[in-house]
C-alpha cells in the first residue's frame, strides 16, 4: 500500500511484511521576501498568496515595534507578540496575518514548501 501527496512520489508505504515506511522529503521551494505590518492586518507572505504547498512559515520582527500574529481577524490585543528583533518558525498552510500598533514596521517572512 502506498500514501501519495498528489506527485509520483509515495510519501509512506506498507510493505508485504506489514512494516511502515515514512518518506520525508526535502524542501521543494522557498522564497523570502519583507512585509510591511501596521494598524491594518496583513497577511504574512511573499506576495499577494501563500506559496503553494507550504509547510514551513518563518516570521522575523525586523522592527522596533511589537508585531501580533495570528488567524483573519487578529488584534493587537489577541494577537501572538513578536518582540522586536524576535523570530518565530509555524508549520502548516495555515495564512497568519500581522498587525501592529503602529504603521511602517518591517517584518521578514521566509515561506519554505
Amino acid at each position: 500500500v502506498e500514501i501519495k501527496d498528489g506527485t509520483t512520489d509515495a510519501r509512506a508505504v506498507v510493505d508485504a511484511a506489514g512494516e511502515l515506511s515514512v518518506v520525508q522529503r526535502g524542501e521543494t521551494g522557498i522564497i523570502a521576501g519583507a512585509v510591511t505590518v501596521g494598524a491594518a492586518e496583513v497577511l504574512l507572505a511573499v506576495g499577494v498568496a501563500t506559496l503553494a504547498n507550504r509547510r514551513i512559515l518563518r516570521v522575523y520582527n525586523n522592527s522596533a515595534a511589537i508585531i501580533y500574529v495570528g488567524p483573519t481577524g487578529v488584534l493587537t490585543t489577541s494577537g501572538y507578540p513578536i518582540l522586536p528583533n524576535g523570530s518565530e518558525v509555524f508549520y502548516g498552510a495555515v495564512n497568519l496575518y500581522g498587525i501592529a500598533a503602529g504603521a511602517g514596521n518591517n517584518v521578514r517572512v521566509v515561506e519554505s514548501a
